[in-house]
């Protein structure tokens, strides 16, 4: 199972990478798609790595949403 954190833009996206593939955690940008607010970007990691992903993206001060 995966988590994916939404983020808004690809280019906060590619930003969330780079920050958890530099702490050892993978993911891939995908695209998210919600009936309200349209196409947004976000990147997935697998469920076991969630936590850990999190406390990265808020250590380094990424907004994100998680869906």
């Amino acid at each position: 199972m995966e988590q994916i954190f939404k983020l808004g833009s690809v280019s906060n996206a590619a930003k969330a990478r780079r920050i958890l593939t530099n702490k050892g955690i993978r993911g891939r940008l995908t695209k998210t798609e919600e009936k309200d607010e349209g196409c947004a970007w976000g990147i997935a990691v697998v469920g076991k790595d969630a936590q850990a992903a999190a406390s990265a993206l808020r250590a380094e001060g990424i907004r994100y949403e998680a869906l």
